[in-house]
Protein backbone atom coordinates (compact mmCIF):
# COMPACT_ATOMS: atom_id res chain seq x y z
CA UNK A 1 0.00 0.00 0.00
CA UNK A 2 1.28 3.43 -0.85
CA UNK A 3 -0.03 6.38 1.13
CA UNK A 4 1.10 9.54 2.83
CA UNK A 5 2.09 9.40 6.47
CA UNK A 6 -0.55 12.04 7.28
CA UNK A 7 -3.47 9.91 6.04
CA UNK A 8 -2.08 6.90 7.92
CA UNK A 9 -2.05 8.99 11.09
CA UNK A 10 -5.44 10.57 10.30
CA UNK A 11 -7.12 7.14 10.36
CA UNK A 12 -5.24 6.01 13.46
CA UNK A 13 -2.75 3.74 11.72
CA UNK A 14 -2.95 0.04 12.37
CA UNK A 15 -5.30 -1.11 15.11
CA UNK A 16 -3.07 -2.52 17.85
CA UNK A 17 -5.76 -4.88 19.18
CA UNK A 18 -4.94 -7.57 16.63
CA UNK A 19 -2.58 -10.30 17.73
CA UNK A 20 -0.90 -12.96 15.70
CA UNK A 21 -1.65 -13.38 12.02
CA UNK A 22 -4.33 -11.71 9.96
CA UNK A 23 -6.92 -8.99 9.43
CA UNK A 24 -5.07 -5.82 10.45
CA UNK A 25 -4.53 -4.91 6.80
CA UNK A 26 -8.24 -5.32 6.00
CA UNK A 27 -9.04 -3.13 9.00
CA UNK A 28 -6.67 -0.40 7.77
CA UNK A 29 -8.10 -0.55 4.23
CA UNK A 30 -11.65 -0.13 5.57
CA UNK A 31 -10.59 2.98 7.46
CA UNK A 32 -8.68 4.41 4.49
CA UNK A 33 -11.61 3.78 2.13
CA UNK A 34 -13.82 5.89 4.38
CA UNK A 35 -11.53 8.90 3.84
CA UNK A 36 -9.99 8.45 0.39
CA UNK A 37 -10.58 6.63 -2.85
CA UNK A 38 -8.68 3.34 -2.85
CA UNK A 39 -6.99 2.70 -6.18
CA UNK A 40 -6.10 -0.90 -6.80
CA UNK A 41 -3.25 -0.55 -9.27
CA UNK A 42 -3.64 -3.98 -10.82
CA UNK A 43 -7.21 -3.05 -11.80
CA UNK A 44 -6.63 0.57 -12.82
CA UNK A 45 -3.54 -0.13 -14.90
CA UNK A 46 -3.27 -3.85 -15.65
CA UNK A 47 -0.10 -3.36 -17.69
CA UNK A 48 1.71 -1.81 -14.72
CA UNK A 49 4.48 -3.94 -13.29
CA UNK A 50 3.98 -4.46 -9.57
CA UNK A 51 5.85 -6.45 -6.99
CA UNK A 52 3.98 -8.44 -4.40
CA UNK A 53 5.59 -10.78 -1.94
CA UNK A 54 3.06 -13.58 -1.70
CA UNK A 55 2.54 -15.28 1.60
CA UNK A 56 0.66 -18.38 2.54
CA UNK A 57 -3.00 -18.02 3.44
CA UNK A 58 -3.29 -21.47 4.94
CA UNK A 59 -2.72 -20.41 8.56
CA UNK A 60 -5.56 -21.31 10.88
CA UNK A 61 -5.65 -21.19 14.61
CA UNK A 62 -6.83 -19.24 17.61
CA UNK A 63 -5.10 -15.99 16.62
CA UNK A 64 -6.71 -15.93 13.19
CA UNK A 65 -10.16 -16.75 14.59
CA UNK A 66 -9.79 -14.00 17.19
CA UNK A 67 -8.63 -11.54 14.52
CA UNK A 68 -11.59 -12.36 12.27
CA UNK A 69 -13.98 -11.87 15.19
CA UNK A 70 -12.36 -8.54 16.06
CA UNK A 71 -12.53 -7.38 12.43
CA UNK A 72 -16.22 -8.28 12.20
CA UNK A 73 -16.95 -6.41 15.44
CA UNK A 74 -15.03 -3.34 14.28
CA UNK A 75 -16.65 -3.36 10.83
CA UNK A 76 -20.08 -3.47 12.49
CA UNK A 77 -19.16 -0.24 14.34
CA UNK A 78 -18.32 1.49 11.08
CA UNK A 79 -15.13 3.10 9.84
CA UNK A 80 -15.60 6.40 11.67
CA UNK A 81 -15.89 4.64 15.03
CA UNK A 82 -12.85 2.51 14.18
CA UNK A 83 -10.88 5.65 13.37
CA UNK A 84 -12.04 7.43 16.53
CA UNK A 85 -10.91 4.51 18.71
CA UNK A 86 -7.55 4.15 16.97
CA UNK A 87 -6.71 7.84 16.92
CA UNK A 88 -7.56 8.04 20.62
CA UNK A 89 -5.24 5.07 21.24
CA UNK A 90 -2.48 6.95 19.41
CA UNK A 91 -3.03 10.05 21.57
CA UNK A 92 -2.90 7.90 24.72
CA UNK A 93 0.54 6.52 23.95
CA UNK A 94 0.26 3.74 21.40
CA UNK A 95 3.13 3.26 18.93
CA UNK A 96 1.06 4.19 15.87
Amino acid sequence: MLLEKEIFQEVGGYCTDYTGWGCEDHDLLDKLASRREIVRAWRAAPAMACLHFEHSHDYVGPDLYASRTLLARRRAMGAEAMIRIDTQSAVNGSDV
